[in-house]
């Protein structure tokens, strides 16, 4: 956690910094960090046709976390994912959906789904032959 005081208008140094010690003790002392999620935490993973691989990891882009008061019990949040449709090539990184936190109705924090791993579109040649492997091995899904 990061807290940031700034004092103005103080006689003098010592008095502005005894201020900012003051400040910065008590939001310390009062504030704690829920952690949620670790950055890179996997989030979901969706099936990707037509590409390198079969699936795509979302993992977090950064600690999902919230500020509570030191000695409440921690919340139960309501954490929805909102994932883009995927248009591949995927490069790692690249933003792909939001995760969001909210407490009654109300949003608390908001950040993107990156993909862990890069995926490559396939060529119509590789299309064709993973389509004959399929019809021989059996594993043609039909949608009747």
């Amino acid at each position: 956690m990061r807290l940031i005081a700034i004092v103005l208008g103080e006689e003098s140094s010592k008095v502005r910094n005894a201020e900012t010690i003051s400040l910065l003790d008590y939001g310390f002392n009062t504030v704690k960090v829920q952690m949620l999620k670790k950055k890179g935490e996997k989030i979901e993973e969706i099936e990707v046709e037509k590409g390198s691989k079969n699936k795509i990891v979302l993992v977090t882009e950064n600690d999902l976390s919230v500020l509570q008061d030191k000695g409440t019990k921690d919340k139960k949040y309501t954490i929805e994912t909102n994932v883009d449709q995927i248009k591949l090539p995927v490069k790692k990184g690249d933003a792909l959906g939001t995760i969001t936190v909210s407490e009654k109705g109300k949003i608390i924090t908001r950040q993107n789904l990156i993909s862990k791993n890069s995926i490559d579109k396939l060529s119509y040649f590789q299309l064709i032959l993973n389509t004959l492997k399929k019809a021989v091995t059996g594993d043609i899904k039909c949608n009747l």
